[in-house]
């Protein structure tokens, strides 16, 4: 199967937030992104999104709407891929993204999920499919408790009783002493009902990583995430929490940060945001190394808009046989992008859908 992109287009989209997200690095009041149109030369079309995350990811939106804009067909070889052949259609969206010359991470992730949704639109199969998922693969949902603090456990029971097994705590947006005491009163309602995963952004300081994690594995959590910096955990000899690596994966020497935790015992997986990775190709070969490491792989989002978000549940199922419970709830920050498309229903798994491509549809024409 072989497509020509014909034309490129380049729209933006999403708005404010109906309420602020926070992390460890900040609140959000907005989520914008950029949505990449190519049409081949029989008329058919590939989505694609850029939503580079302020102050998480390395590049602005306006840089990767300079760099996307001046995209220009002739620059764009021929796609290629063979069906039921990941390796090959792996090898072919590589190509395609390395030969537009672009460079940025969103940007990337854009044009290869425009490339990947226009394969599976022309062959009428799911990009999951081309990406090797089988026919049966499901992923469970792990669900991120974002409400205010008082009302912790009220959303606990409510993602409990919706068929969650694997809640998300956010550490480092309040002092140490508050998150503890938060998970003092989560910790009992979860026991034997749901496991606990703990997520830091880099927030421990190196100073005080080993008494915090010694301080927090009393809550047995399943894993934590990118608890400190990476100097930090490159420097740590053992853990009492399984480690995750998170934004350090974004890095060159992130490959070697993951060696050197499973060398040690220290880590459980590698998370792969597709938006941060520069597409699923990148994650694919994160993936490969996972393997290799004897290590579980993590699917999650950057509070992407719905294609962004369509590309990791596809990501998801091709590496269901290796993935714990993937960071794919249903997020608010969808309703910034619901001029493009309705946010999708709760769900606390994930399964394939027979729609071809990502399966997305413009609610207008973007």
């Amino acid at each position: 199967m072989t497509a020509r992109v014909a034309r490129v287009e380049l729209h933006d989209a999403g708005g404010p937030l109906p309420r602020e997200l926070t992390n460890a690095h900040g609140g959000l009041l907005e989520r914008r992104g950029l949505v990449l149109r190519l049409v081949d030369t029989d008329g058919a079309l590939g989505l694609g999104e850029a939503s580079p995350l302020p102050g998480f990811s390395k590049e602005s939106l306006a840089e990767v709407r300079r760099e996307l804009f001046a995209l220009a067909p002739a620059q764009l070889p021929a796609l290629e891929a063979a069906m039921g052949t990941r390796p090959h259609l792996v090898e072919s969206l590589r190509r395609f993204v390395d030969a537009s010359g672009v460079r940025h991470a969103a940007s990337r992730c854009a044009l290869e999920l425009a490339a990947l949704d226009l394969l599976g639109c022309r062959a009428q199969v799911p990009a999951s499919v081309l990406l090797g998922a089988p026919p049966d693969a499901r992923v469970e949902v792990c669900a991120l408790l974002d409400g205010p603090r008082e009302a912790l456990l009220t959303q606990a029971l409510a993602l409990l009783e919706r068929g969650h097994r694997t809640l998300k705590f956010k550490l480092g947006t309040r002092a140490l002493a508050d998150d503890v005491r938060a998970l003092e009163q989560l910790s009992p309602l979860l026991r034997g009902r749901a496991r606990l995963r703990l997520d830091a952004n880099q927030s421990i300081p190196p100073r005080d990583l080993d008494k915090t994690l010694d301080a927090l594995a009393r809550f047995e959590p399943e894993l934590i995430e990118e608890p400190s910096t990476p100097d930090a955990l490159r420097a740590l000899r053992t853990s009492p929490i399984p480690i995750a690596l998170d934004e350090s994966l974004a890095s060159e020497a992130g490959p070697g940060l993951a060696r050197r935790l499973a060398d040690r015992r220290a880590l459980e997986a590698l998370v792969m945001k597709p938006t941060l990775l520069g597409g699923v190709t990148p994650c694919l070969a994160l993936a490969d190394l996972a393997r290799e490491l004897e290590v579980r792989v993590l699917v999650t989002h950057l509070w992407d808009g719905p294609i962004a978000l369509a590309a990791a549940d596809a990501l998801a199922l091709a590496t269901a046989h290796q993935a714990l419970p993937a960071g794919l709830a249903v997020h608010p920050a969808l309703a910034a992008f619901d001029e493009l498309v309705a946010a999708p229903p709760a769900r606390s798994t994930i399964s394939l859908t027979p729609k071809p491509g990502l399966g997305v549809t413009l609610r207008r024409p973007s």
